[in-house]
């Protein structure tokens, strides 16, 4: 089945997570303003006020960083940010700043996670084994890396 670059696809992430896809997508709005790439700024720009609208705030500053969070964007702009995270990963390699990289590995797994999930076979058996547990439900963690959490909803 094909999907549409405009279909929405909510994923569940550490607000970590998050931060680190927010501030990818703030520095290529800012090298693109530069270059004059107008559609990567719109599409950054976006991107972004989407996730702000999203995150729940906690005095206006991010929740905790391993609390998870959902985030609804189109397919297409989660390719965007995943993009982003590839691309930028053997940057920060060669810069030798681990922890960046790191945090760009966490999103990507993340959204490829969710992205390899959206025909929603995770979503439905999520929603059966929740269906079959007697006591309070938790998460289920599906690839995640380290740091985060990626569960998928359509």
């Amino acid at each position: 089945m094909n999907h549409l670059p405009d279909e929405p696809a909510t994923l569940h992430m550490t607000a970590r997570v998050w931060a680190g896809i927010d501030a990818g997508i703030d520095n290529v709005v800012s090298l693109a303003a530069v270059d004059g790439d107008e559609q990567a700024v719109r599409i950054g720009r976006d991107i972004r006020q989407a996730g702000w609208d999203q995150v729940p705030w906690v005095n206006g500053d991010w929740p905790p960083f391993d609390q998870i969070i959902a985030i609804r964007l189109t397919r297409a702009q989660w390719q965007f940010a995943a993009d982003n995270a590839r691309e930028s990963i053997p940057i920060y390699e060669e810069l030798q700043d681990e922890k960046s990289a790191q945090l760009c590995r966490d999103a990507l797994a993340t959204i490829e996670a969710g992205s390899a999930n959206r025909c929603g076979h995770v979503e439905s058996e999520l929603q059966r084994h929740l269906e079959s547990q007697t006591t309070l439900a938790r998460p289920v963690a599906i690839g995640a890396g380290a740091a985060g959490v990626a569960m998928v909803s359509v």
